[in-house]
């Protein structure tokens, strides 16, 4: 996501919640022909693959840059002091 790339990866963990079905594509884990067939899916349809790149930058940007952790840890810190 960081580089611009399409991600597909496994349910596998959390990374359900780094990424969303906008971002990237998600496959069962362990199950090579499903992995292999987006694979393939994105090979052959350039578009797809792009705009998965450019939607994964970014949620990467909106989420997971130490400019979005400050903002967040910011917002936290003002909701405290505020209450």
């Amino acid at each position: 996501m960081s580089y611009s790339l399409p991600v597909i990866s496994t349910d596998e963990g959390a990374i359900l919640e780094i990424l969303d079905n906008n971002s990237g594509i998600i496959v069962p884990k362990q199950d090579h022909i499903v992995l292999a067939t987006e694979m393939e899916y994105l090979i052959n349809n350039p578009n797809k693959a792009s705009e998965l790149s450019v939607k994964g930058r970014k949620r990467y940007e909106e989420l997971y840059t130490q400019k979005a952790f400050e903002k967040m840890f910011l917002g936290v810190i003002e909701k405290i002091l505020l209450t």
